[in-house]
């Protein structure tokens, strides 16, 4: 355990520069898939919802079996994997010629990637508990730090030089993140007793899944929500700017205000979790976050968009870092690849849920119907989520 400290110094950069390379590449995914010459409304909407969903589809598939390989044979090497994995398949993005080719390569990312999961579970394997609330702090400013660097960097090459150049890049940030991993962190010794792997029978998985459960559908809820309109936003930036041929600086600005608001969300939140009940904290942004949501519908111009969706972001910000803390309280230290393995597949349910539920919406309604849908969503989640929480004494 005496190794955390370094390990959690070395993946704060790795984690950092990992974002930056996806927020480099995907918020920008409705502009290259228009490049590829898809100009139908409806089929770009729907080509869109789908290129969101299909890597939590495959995330959600293969979390659970990365998550054990973690406990069998240690968390580096998973992280390893997942940063090399991440680093060939966006540089093939940049090759791509058609949006089937470009579908393809996002299963795939889902498939063999999960750079977050694989990193969330070296930190809380190689963290004593007493610490973990910290170290999950850590990673949430990794996250938007990330966010912040590569949504507003790669809206300016976007922009100048097109969306193949920051693939290339993209896969870069990964092969550095790679390095670090490899070189400077140490995974915790595994057990030489083969038979411990054995300890945890199918029906200690079972009490085990059970008690991880409630924690896990809160997940999937607060995901798909979350991405009910996310991957949507640009195309509304692009319907606010009409012609003017500017959409993706826009996107890139808003990304980086939102990550902005993100991170200061995880330091504000975070200390006023401190002093009030966290179930108090988690429904106080939820019903933020159906205002903010709501007040997308109204408006027309994208510097109040930019506004109002950075204080969207402040709010549902804190619920991941919340979420991760009650998940490691209830796992047992050896099996902690495991649940954070059940984890990314609940966040991969939402993640994909989200943009196909939110894409329906989108093209058979439009894009102001679908904020004011997610606001009630959020409205209707305040109950269910008061009620888990109180139940599990959070």
């Amino acid at each position: 355990m005496m190794s955390w400290p370094r390990n959690l110094r070395i993946i704060f950069p790795a984690q950092l520069l990992s974002i930056a390379s996806f927020t480099f590449t995907l918020p920008f995914a409705p502009f290259y898939i228009q490049e590829m010459g898809v100009t139908d409304p409806a089929r770009l909407r729907t080509l869109v919802a789908l290129y969101a969903a299909l890597a939590p589809l495959t995330l959600f598939l293969s979390s659970p079996f990365w998550g054990h390989m973690a406990d069998r044979f240690g968390s580096k090497p998973m992280v390893i994997r997942s940063y090399l994995a991440a680093m060939i398949i966006l540089v093939g993005m940049g090759f791509v010629q058609t949006p089937l080719q470009l579908l393809i390569l996002r299963a795939l990312q889902g498939l063999f990637t999960g750079t977050v999961t694989a990193s969330q579970i070296m930190v809380v394997s190689t963290t004593p508990s007493n610490r973990s609330g910290a170290a999950f702090g850590v990673l949430s400013t990794a996250h938007y730090c990330g966010v912040m660097l590569g949504i507003s960097s790669g809206g300016l090459i976007s922009h100048h030089f097109g969306y193949r150049i920051p693939c290339m890049i993209a896969g870069g940030f990964q092969f550095i993140a790679f390095l670090l991993v490899l070189v400077g962190t140490k995974d915790i010794p595994r057990p030489e007793d083969k038979e411990a792997d054995q300890t945890m029978t199918g029906f200690s998985y079972g009490r085990l899944f059970v008690a991880s459960l409630p924690i896990l559908v809160v997940m999937v809820i607060l995901i798909t929500l979350r991405r009910f309109d996310d991957v949507f936003v640009p195309l509304f930036i692009q319907e606010l700017r009409g012609a003017k041929g500017d959409a993706v600086l826009w996107t890139g600005w808003m990304g980086a205000t939102g990550a902005l608001a993100g991170f200061l969300s995880g330091i504000i939140l975070g200390r006023m979790a401190d002093r009030l009940s966290p179930a108090i904290i988690a429904l106080m942004s939820c019903l933020g976050a159906a205002i903010f949501l709501y007040t997308h519908s109204l408006l027309h111009s994208v510097g109040w968009l930019i506004l109002i969706r950075a204080l969207y972001t402040f709010g549902v910000g804190g619920l991941d870092t919340l979420m991760n803390i009650w998940l490691a309280k209830t796992a047992p230290e050896d099996r902690r690849g495991v649940v954070f393995g059940w984890s990314g597949s609940a966040r991969a349910l939402g993640m994909m849920f989200g943009p196909l539920a939110g894409g329906v919406v989108a093209t058979e309604l439009g894009l102001r119907p679908l904020f004011i849908i997610g606001a009630v969503l959020y409205i209707g989640m305040l109950l269910p989520l008061f009620l888990v929480m109180r139940k599990n004494a959070l």
